[in-house]
């Protein structure tokens, strides 16, 4: 049975084993290969709540299979607009639960009142592409070189979902 939850800085060691196993897989991380050392997720654990930003592990069978990261901004004009990351391990690609990591996200998104959420999706990840693209993200533009893998510049889609609820709760409040 699937189980997700979120991480805190206890969870730092857990999130790093998982971290290392997804980097090579996948080209659409937050950090460089190799930069997201324990003390540096440690820290981004501890920091989550007033970065107003989360992270999530999807675990099945005992064995931890992804994670999602949700990473707000805090200047006060961005402050209710978050990025958004899925990876899962190959291996438990194609099953659904980069989905449910996903949803879970935006479910924590909600609940902290963003209403605006945004993806950058290398031009070739198109199983990332299809996740997000059938979750209501739509493409607002190519960010030309926007990603240095292998020291060679590649595109990446920037995808974007507006939480309608949220954006109509502050219209109101503003109204």
């Amino acid at each position: 049975m699937l189980k997700i939850r979120r991480m805190n800085e206890q969870n730092a060691e857990r999130l790093h084993h998982l971290y290392i196993e997804i980097e090579p897989e996948t080209d659409d991380l937050i950090f460089e290969p190799g930069e997201a050392g324990l003390n540096t997720l440690t820290n981004v654990l501890k920091d989550s709540d007033q970065c107003r930003s989360a992270f999530f592990i999807a675990e099945q069978d005992n064995t931890d299979i992804g994670f999602a990261a949700i990473i707000g901004h805090s200047a006060i004009k961005m402050n209710r607009l978050a990025h958004v990351i899925i990876a899962v391990r190959k291996e438990w690609r194609e099953h659904g639960y980069g989905r449910k990591l996903l949803v879970e996200a935006e479910k924590w998104a909600t609940d902290n009142h963003f209403f605006r959420l945004e993806a950058s999706i290398a031009d070739d990840n198109r199983a990332a592409l299809l996740l997000f693209g059938t979750s209501d993200y739509h493409v607002e533009g190519i960010r030309q070189s926007a990603l240095f893998i292998d020291d060679l510049p590649k595109n990446a889609f920037y995808m974007a979902k507006l939480i309608k609820e949220n954006l109509s709760d502050r219209a109101r409040m503003k109204g």
